[in-house]
């Protein structure tokens, strides 16, 4: 008898752990992906502080439609092209190939490919939110 109220309350602790866990998985997954998204910000920001050449594009002209537009900028110049060229596409297109989750879930580009190796090439700040 003792040893099937030994086996029950093992089993009870158990499943109270899996339920403690399935429960706070929320938790700390969003937790870490924070911490990464916080590292990877800090690296870029501390990168783009040493390297001069890498500056924001500044805009140099109006374009006949009104739409400011940004000169290239000194480093990643691959990039810089094969973005703009993007973006006229979903801008000429209606943005057709974005009809779902996937289709934005799905990286247009792999910055590794440009020289990029943590695939972050900008840092977006909202203080408002404190983001």
């Amino acid at each position: 008898m003792k040893r099937i109220n030994r086996i029950w309350a093992f089993l009870a602790v158990c499943f109270f752990l899996i339920g403690a866990g399935v429960y706070t998985y929320p938790y700390w997954h969003g937790h870490l992906v924070d911490r990464r998204i916080e590292q990877n910000a800090q690296s870029f920001l501390s990168w783009l502080e040493e390297d001069e050449k890498a500056s924001a594009p500044t805009e140099s002209f109006i374009r006949e439609d009104g739409i400011p537009e940004p000169t290239e900028p000194d480093s990643y110049p691959d990039l810089w092209h094969d973005m703009m060229a993007y973006n006229e596409k979903l801008y000429l297109e209606g943005q057709k190939g974005l009809n779902g989750k996937k289709a934005y879930e799905t990286s247009a580009f792999r910055l590794q490919e440009y020289g990029l190796e943590d695939e972050v090439f900008a840092v977006i700040s909202i203080p408002v939110l404190d983001l």
